[in-house]
């Protein structure tokens, strides 16, 4: 599997999610209201919440059909897969910049394996870092 399957296959989880109609509409009131209404309730509510999230992951990981979930988990569920594609996109480009041989993932790893590891294991290991580092980072005026 290829760093660009790997981008696409999350791409396609997103747009699942999105099909509800609900993360649309909660993305736009979020970035109406200039994020969410404080960056440490954020922080609060992902760890308060952080093994309902991984656990829905992990369903839909093996359906392949998210359940349903209050909109709070569908936003942090909507972060985990922004946060899985900016990862696979950073070896895309560093391997396209340079005269570096491609990234590949192992063959054997198959769609379930992917979507578990990035939304569970990376969120967990570095993903949650970067989140928590872009909503502290000051926003430009």
């Amino acid at each position: 599997m290829t760093l660009t399957e790997a981008i696409k296959i999350i791409e396609e989880v997103e747009a699942v999610f999105r099909q509800d109609g609900v993360l649309p509409d909660l993305i736009r009131m979020r970035e109406q209201a200039g994020g969410t209404t404080t960056i440490e309730s954020a922080i609060e509510i992902e760890d308060q919440t952080r093994l309902a999230v991984s656990r829905a992951c992990l369903d839909y990981s093996h359906t392949e059909r998210w359940r349903a979930l209050p909109a709070e988990q569908q936003l942090l569920i909507y972060e985990r897969l922004r946060e899985a594609r900016a990862f696979l996109s950073l070896f895309e480009h560093a391997t396209a910049a340079g005269d570096l041989a491609p990234i590949l993932i192992s063959p054997t790893t198959d769609h379930h394996t992917l979507v578990a590891f990035l939304l569970i294991d990376y969120w967990g290991l570095f993903g949650q870092h970067r989140w928590i580092a872009r909503l502290r980072r000051p926003r430009k005026k």
